[in-house]
């Protein structure tokens, strides 16, 4: 469904170094389509599901509203989270993936927290997206 290249997060970079790419699978489009999930969902469960997961990565439960996700098509096609504009964002671009699959690549992570907060919200939705498509 999903395939997570190029993440090796390093401590002695202060700026970047966390960088990443998440390769979404055309099983990942189906996935969604069969979840059902819309907008109105996702913006549910930011605010019942990611307080804890703010504060974990060292950010103010007030923070909240700077977790943004926009889906789509692909499912989660936008994330945004505390810092300098920091995101992810989708790349329909065919380099470095095959013919089918879009990249979702972040954009101004300074720091491996915010990474690994970028992180576990996409694979919260993934375990998901997973379920969907496996159950019966």
């Amino acid at each position: 469904m999903y395939k997570i290249k190029g993440w090796n997060p390093s401590r002695e970079n202060q700026m970047g170094g966390s960088g990443f790419s998440i390769i979404l699978t055309p099983k990942w489009k189906e996935a969604v389509i069969k979840s059902g999930l819309t907008q109105e969902n996702i913006n549910t469960s930011i605010s019942k599901r990611f307080v804890q997961t703010l504060k974990e990565h060292g950010y103010s439960e007030s923070r909240i509203g700077d977790i943004r996700i926009s889906w789509g098509e692909w499912g989660i096609e936008h994330i945004t989270v505390p810092g300098n504009a920091c995101g992810l964002d989708i790349d329909y671009s065919p380099i470095g993936y095959l013919n089918g699959e879009v990249s979702l690549d972040p954009h101004n992570v300074d720091t491996i927290f915010q990474a690994s907060l970028i992180l576990s919200i996409f694979l919260f939705f993934a375990d998901c997206l997973e379920f969907y498509l496996n159950e019966p």
